[in-house]
Order: C-alpha cells, then sequence, then structure tokens
C-alpha cells in the first residue's frame, strides 16, 4: 500500500484526497490489482480520520469500478481498474503541461525531470 499524505490545510476535503490518493496509486499501479487495502478501521487509525470518511472513499473508488468489495474478505484492487475518462486526461494532460512550464526552467537540466519524479512516486 502506498504512504498517504492528508491535510487539512489544502482546501480539500480529506474524503476527495483519500479517494484521489488511492485511485491515483491504482491508475499508476503503486498500487497493485487484486492488492487488498487496509480495512476501514486501520485505514482510519493510520490516517486518523473518521471511519465514515475511509467508508465514503472506499464506497465511491468502487462504484468507479476501482475497487470490489468482498463481504468479509475486505477491499480490493479491482483487476481490470477503469480507463482515464476523456475529461479526466484532458485534465491531467493539462496539468502536466502546466508543470512543466514552470518547471523546466529552474532545472540545470530537465531531462533529469522523469528520473526525479519516479523516485518521487516511489517515496508517495
Amino acid at each position: 500500500m502506498i504512504e498517504l499524505q492528508l491535510s487539512s490545510e489544502r482546501g480539500i476535503s480529506l474524503y476527495r484526497q483519500l479517494f484521489d490518493q488511492i485511485k491515483l496509486g491504482i491508475l499508476t499501479k503503486r498500487i497493485q490489482p487484486g492488492e487488498q487495502l487496509p480495512s476501514v478501521r486501520e485505514m482510519s487509525k493510520t490516517l486518523n480520520i473518521n471511519p465514515l470518511t475511509v467508508a465514503k472513499a472506499y464506497l465511491e473508488l468502487e462504484h468507479q469500478g476501482f475497487v470490489t468489495t468482498r463481504w468479509g474478505k475486505g477491499t480490493f484492487v479491482s483487476e481490470r481498474p477503469p480507463l482515464l475518462k476523456e475529461e479526466e486526461e484532458t485534465r491531467l494532460n493539462e496539468l502536466i503541461d502546466r508543470f512543466i512550464t514552470e518547471v523546466a526552467p529552474l532545472m540545470d537540466n530537465p531531462k533529469t525531470l522523469p528520473g526525479l519524479i519516479r523516485e518521487r512516486l516511489k517515496r508517495g
């Protein structure tokens, strides 16, 4: 399981941050198909958030096809998670373009950027 970082200071609900980070982990294969997510109780204790917040994020992930819940067994990453919707892909490309535009001038060698990003993703 990837390391999740939630902050009440981001201006984004904790439920949404949790949902987005797990979804991104699934889409980038940092959370593997078939991998079991921590129980709602475990996740809420680890992140020090309300169990209902975790349950809401898990329910939305299930609704969108990213996870499946097996009664009495737990919540697991779907073997075939859905692909990005067209509007999400467009938004993602816009964010990547903005990121590159802002970061490239700050670097001596922009070609090192992919390696830096990979290392950062490994850390969560």
